[in-house]
């Protein structure tokens, strides 16, 4: 009793592997599974990710796009929120978008209201900015 307990915690301290050894009934060749456990579905992505893209934050941001959020990315220099996501501005009358404050608004777009967003990272608003 006293060795399974000890490989019980043994196994609980080591994961998953450990797991098919107890029960495996003991022996030392582990089980594991031969096909897909599970079904692994795509992220969702609070936003359309064809129309958005991920820029280091010591590029600068293209024409006709905005910075919508911040993120780490481990591609970019530094530490957290070393990366930009940009957006692909709109192209048609009446369309809305929340961008980050720490940018200036684009030509021929209005501000619509102050409003919080947290994607733009701390201490940071986020900007409705309608196309005109």
């Amino acid at each position: 009793m006293r060795l399974k307990l000890s490989a019980a915690l043994f196994c609980f301290a080591c994961g998953i592997a450990c797991f098919s050894y107890l029960y495996a009934g003991g022996h030392s060749k582990p089980l594991f599974a031969t096909g897909p456990i599970k079904n692994i579905k795509p992220l969702n992505l609070p936003y359309e990710d064809h129309t958005k893209a991920i820029i280091c934050t010591n590029r600068s941001v293209p024409p006709n796009w905005v910075i919508v959020g911040v993120r780490h990315s481990p591609g970019c220099n530094g530490l957290a929120n070393n990366s930009w996501v940009i957006q692909r501005l709109p192209n048609y009358p009446g369309a809305d978008i929340v961008i980050c404050s720490c940018q200036p608004i684009p030509p021929g777009w209005a501000v619509v209201e102050e409003v919080k967003s947290c994607y733009c990272g701390r201490k940071v608003h986020g900007i409705r900015i309608r196309k005109m």
